[in-house]
């Protein structure tokens, strides 16, 4: 890819979780990365496209890390504790999660990345969650949809509270605790019987 439209994208990438979509302009864009003015209009549209770019790679970024754990061959319990217990910078909030406030967003086409992000995480951790209950490892009385919500709902607010606080710890605290319900959620396979 061509070193200056790769500049503007990671350039929007970053400005975008600093400041949002609403709070972003071209010129910050251009001053963030020390690219000409002649150069956005001649890789992007506009904003909008670039902004779209942007977001696309973001999320491709953050699928890849999630499916590192969620596809790999850990333990059900394993892959959540890897992913809900990693160090989160909460007043920085989640880079799609924090555009959702951004009145433009509402726009089918900057929202499509943004769906495409929360649907991926939704639907595996719902599969592992189901597989978990059809190996008996979990709760049966669990809804695996409502759960993989609950677990994702817990992450969001605890950004939002971080970022309400001024605190880091308080998405940390967050997925703790939504992670100690899935402690408690988790069945114990049964010991097997020693042979006489």
């Amino acid at each position: 890819m061509n070193a200056t439209r790769q500049a503007l994208i990671d350039s929007m990438k970053e400005l975008l979780w600093l400041r949002g979509y609403d709070a972003t302009s071209p010129n910050q864009v251009l001053d963030h990365c020390g690219a000409g003015k002649g150069s956005f209009y001649h890789h992007f549209k506009g904003k909008k496209a670039l902004a779209i770019e942007a977001m696309n790679a973001r999320v491709d970024e953050l699928i890849a890390d999630f499916d590192l754990i969620f596809g790999s061959d850990l333990p059900w319990l394993n892959k959540f504790q890897q992913y809900l217990l990693q160090p989160r910078t909460g007043i920085k909030g989640c880079p799609m999660g924090r555009l959702v406030s951004d009145p433009s967003i509402s726009d089918n086409e900057l929202r499509t990345p943004i769906d495409r992000y929360f649907k991926h995480l939704l639907m595996h951790m719902s599969m592992t969650l189901s597989q978990a209950q059809q190996a008996e490892q979990l709760d049966e009385n669990t809804s695996p949809v409502i759960l993989a919500e609950t677990v994702v709902s817990a992450i969001q607010g605890g950004f939002i509270i971080s970022r309400a606080l001024h605190d880091d710890q308080s998405v940390n605290s967050a997925c703790l605790g939504v992670f100690s319900l899935l402690k408690g959620l988790a069945r114990q396979a049964e010991p097997m019987a020693v042979a006489g």
